[in-house]
């Protein structure tokens, strides 16, 4: 036992006397005093009467190798002193502590208060550029809405729309006598009148009743009020048919003395629609001329002046309602 003890002694001697480690010799004292040589030996001699000397001798190598590395660790690792001043640290820097700062209650809730956080900021941003675009909005206006009149505004939408205030609807527009024809205002008029040319009543109903007895040409007015004041007109012509008959003269003596007979000249004529006629003296100059059904002629010119007693001609042209021409002439004997 003495033999192995002095043997596993020298091991342990020759592995760790024999190792040289260029290290700090604080260092080196600090692991043989963890290692407590005075106390080894006990322990050695247990270890061998459990392990064998040959396993003893494993773990001593382990330990050896595990030492040698603790101290190359300790020599590669430059201490805080020589560390260089530039290139890369493989060692983070010591921080020293900082002073903790003390905040009132008062200062942290203002704090907490002023913070803006991200979504919060983005809407600031969002309203900040939408009081810009709006800004420059109202600059760039030519008209302000409040300068105009409302009522101007909705005379205007309503001329752009293209809707009147007065549009006649008529149907039929002709046909034979009695001729029954349903009227109505397609326009944006709410107060309406209606007059006829053949002598019927005026109306102001929406849609009044319309029927024509006399075969010709008659016209239909609307006069309509909008909400705004405005008043339009409209018109039609509702043609009656029926059979024409060609114009003739009232007489072919005319006697303008007003005694009540034959004082002036007309053309006659059943269903007749338009009329001309034109008196001419023997020279052939125009002396007089008239226009429509209900022309005459009492023996003056153009200008009003009595002419001479004499022969003076006619010529007509003439237009039924059922769309028959006429043309009439002859000789008009003027007594005075």
């Amino acid at each position: 036992m003495e033999k192995d003890k002095k043997d596993i002694d020298d091991l342990f001697k020759e592995s760790f006397d024999g190792y040289e480690s260029d290290v700090k010799p604080k260092v080196w004292e600090n692991v043989k005093s963890v290692l407590k040589w005075g106390s080894l030996g006990a322990f050695i001699k247990f270890l061998t009467s459990k392990v064998g000397t040959n396993t003893l001798v494993a773990i001593a190598s382990s330990v050896v190798t595990v030492i040698g590395t603790v101290f190359f660790m300790e020599r590669t690792m430059p201490s805080e002193k020589h560390r260089p001043e530039t290139g890369k640290v493989d060692v983070a820097p010591v921080i020293p502590e900082q002073p903790v700062a003390t905040t009132s209650a008062s200062t942290l809730k203002n704090e907490l208060k002023n913070e803006v956080k991200p979504a919060e900021k983005e809407k600031v941003i969002a309203e900040s550029l939408q009081k810009e675009e709006e800004k420059s909005f109202k600059n760039t206006s030519i008209v302000e809405v409040s300068s105009i009149d409302p009522k101007k505004i909705k005379s205007i939408i309503k001329d752009l729309s293209g809707k009147s205030v007065a549009k006649i609807s008529a149907n039929p527009i002709s046909g034979a006598p009695p001729l029954v024809v349903n009227l109505t205002n397609l326009g944006t008029g709410t107060e309406n009148t209606w007059t006829f040319s053949d002598g019927q009543n005026p109306s102001k109903l929406s849609n009044p009743p319309c029927v024509f007895i006399e075969p010709g040409v008659h016209t239909i007015t609307l006069h309509s009020k909008a909400a705004d004041g405005k008043i339009s007109a409209d018109s039609i012509k509702i043609t009656v048919t029926g059979n024409s008959s060609e114009p003739h003269a009232s007489a072919n003596t005319v006697s303008p003395d007003g005694d009540g007979v034959a004082d002036v000249f007309t053309i006659q004529g059943k269903n007749i629609n338009e009329m001309e006629a034109q008196i001419y003296d023997k020279k052939g100059q125009l002396v007089y001329k008239w226009v429509g059904v209900d022309g005459r002629w009492d023996g003056t010119t153009l200008k009003g002046e009595k002419v001479m007693a004499g022969i003076y001609y006619y010529i007509v042209n003439a237009e039924g309602v059922d769309g028959k021409k006429y043309e009439q002439k002859g000789k008009i004997k003027l007594i005075r």
